[in-house]
């Protein structure tokens, strides 16, 4: 008798979250590739309208992503730059990780391995909003 795996794709899911008046969070989850860049580019179009400096991109139940997500990450590094904003990815297993190595954004672009330490690197104040 053979086993064989089978690969059972998990299905694209976005949220868009404020966390404070300066600050959103885009958390994507399931597999990330050219199939859903329409979803996911309303995800981060909604952000950037916005007008937010800070953004954190949550790939924390992402399983694969492609070069579409790669280049909306670009895209968002260049629009958030400067001293008074930026973007932070959340990604801590190798199947992000590593095309954020490949490509070179992990040293452009600020990764941390979880949602905590993302939050805690902006110095968002939580506080300032009332939470």
């Amino acid at each position: 008798m053979t086993s064989s795996t089978e690969h059972t794709p998990q299905a694209f899911h976005s949220s868009v979250a404020k966390l404070a008046s300066d600050c959103y969070i885009v958390s994507l989850g399931g597999e990330i590739d050219l199939h859903v860049a329409n979803e996911l580019r309303r995800a981060f179009d909604t952000v950037a309208g916005m007008e937010a400096p800070w953004l954190v991109v949550d790939l924390s139940d992402a399983t694969f992503i492609d070069s579409c997500l790669l280049a909306l990450l670009a895209r968002e590094h260049k629009r958030l730059g400067g001293e008074s904003g930026g973007l932070v990815v959340v990604a801590d297993d190798v199947r992000t990780l590593r095309p954020l190595e490949i490509s070179g954004l992990d040293r452009v672009v600020h990764v941390t391995p979880t949602l905590v330490e993302a939050i805690m690197s902006l110095g968002v104040d939580l506080q300032a909003d009332g939470r």
